[in-house]
């Protein structure tokens, strides 16, 4: 009978999937001459003019406005989806953006977000919508059978939900009238 070697593999000679590195920090909204290590304000502060300020600030502002305000990605792979700010993506080289849902180690080769669609994006908010209702739905509705429960438990009638209501509005209300007096 012939005696079988059994092979023993080492994790550390397995080949290793290659995973991108963090994205680095970013420097603000403009790109200037400054060294990597001296703020965007501490730049500005010691170098620029109050005019040369202003009108940097009006370039900026200019340039800003016409871009979109959110950014919504998908991932195609797992149907990850997010809405992210625009923030500085007009000034930065693309970098792909690693699914969280699927690929939260970063390996290049994994899935990767692609931008939505209009039409995607649209679907999107209006489900997103549709939830943030629903919950709002779910939070009233839950309050209101806890406040009938104490109703009951104090030996009062139960509240309709108009009563329920308008004692929320003059809850927050009160709260209000509380805050601002305790400020002065």
């Amino acid at each position: 009978m012939s005696e079988k070697k059994l092979k023993t593999i080492l994790s550390h000679k397995l080949p290793k999937r290659e995973q991108a590195e963090a994205s680095e920090a970013r420097g603000g909204f403009i790109k200037t001459g400054r060294p990597a290590t001296m703020p965007i304000d501490s730049y500005l502060a010691k170098y620029a003019t109050a005019e040369e300020k202003a009108e940097l600030v009006k370039r900026i502002e200019e340039r800003r406005a016409k871009l979109p305000k959110f950014v919504y990605r998908i991932c195609d792979s797992c149907g990850y989806k997010n809405k992210t700010q625009f923030g500085d993506r007009d000034i930065y080289d693309p970098s792909p953006e690693y699914c969280f849902g699927c690929n939260l180690r970063r390996y290049t080769d994994g899935a990767v977000l692609r931008e939505m669609t209009k039409k995607e994006a649209r679907e999107y908010e209006a489900k997103e919508d549709a939830r943030e209702i629903a919950a709002k739905e779910r939070t009233l509705r839950a309050g209101f059978f806890k406040r009938n429960q104490e109703r009951e438990a104090a030996g009062l009638l139960p509240l309709t939900l108009g009563q329920f209501k308008e004692e929320r509005k003059k809850e927050y209300r009160l709260s209000i009238q509380g805050s601002r007096g305790s400020k002065k």
